[in-house]
């Protein structure tokens, strides 16, 4: 028997949790695809294909020896890699679209969540220091480039929101004159047409409208 038509080479290097197909291997009794993987540990398996399609396997079976091992699952900071891992590698997850989906991923090293904690635990810490009170969430500085150390760190949730929100490439148009001020963020178009930063999110968001300018987001960072 030959190979289902459901798996083919060019699946090779595509990686499912924290394994990553090397090839294939075999049919079993049952008709059934196995393939090769490399799990994150190094160690080689060769699972049925069906199931890693499904997601119901992510590794050689270490993940979850290492979660019960490290007894780090119910901290904040395990919360925070899951959800991270999850919106980057997750399709079915409401936030891969902004994530995994426009290539934003997470550094290899980083599939394990103890090196993950070793290099991230201080800057949580004086995070947390700083924003007392208020609930931590992790940042990437540089917004089209992925999770890694260098990129990486951590403030308050709702200032998250608030610039995720502000930072969006924008366009006015004079209404009178004709003349175009463009602007990478709300601020900075604010400061440019002498406004409120305010009055341009509702305006945006359409609630209410410029009497002097049309003011329209873009697609991408003016030049």
């Amino acid at each position: 028997m030959g190979r289902p038509s459901k798996y083919n080479d060019s699946l090779i290097g595509k990686k499912y949790g924290n394994l990553t197909i090397l090839g294939f291997s075999h049919i079993d009794k049952y008709g059934n695809a196995h393939i090769t993987c490399k799990c994150i540990c190094g160690k080689l398996i060769e699972p049925n294909f069906y199931i890693l399609k499904r997601k119901n396997q992510i590794s050689c079976g270490c993940i979850n020896k290492r979660r019960t091992i490290h007894g780090y699952s119910g901290t904040k900071l395990y919360d925070i890699w899951k959800q991270m891992k999850y919106r980057c590698e997750n399709p079915k997850n409401k936030r891969y679209k902004y994530y995994g989906s426009r290539g934003i991923t997470v550094c290899n090293e980083w599939d394990d969540f103890l090196i993950f904690r070793f290099q991230m635990r201080k800057k949580y810490l004086i995070a947390k220091k700083k924003y007392k009170g208020k609930k931590i969430t992790i940042e990437r500085i540089g917004n089209n480039k992925g999770y890694y150390y260098h990129n990486c760190t951590f403030i308050p949730h709702e200032l998250q929101a608030k610039n995720k929100r502000n930072v969006i490439p924008i366009k006015a148009v004079n209404r009178k004159t004709g003349k175009e001020v463009y602007a990478k963020t709300q601020r900075e178009l604010a400061k440019k047409i002498n406004t409120a930063q305010p009055i341009i999110s509702h305006v945006i968001n359409g609630k209410c409208r410029s009497r002097k300018w049309i003011i329209r987001p873009l697609l991408k960072n003016p030049q």
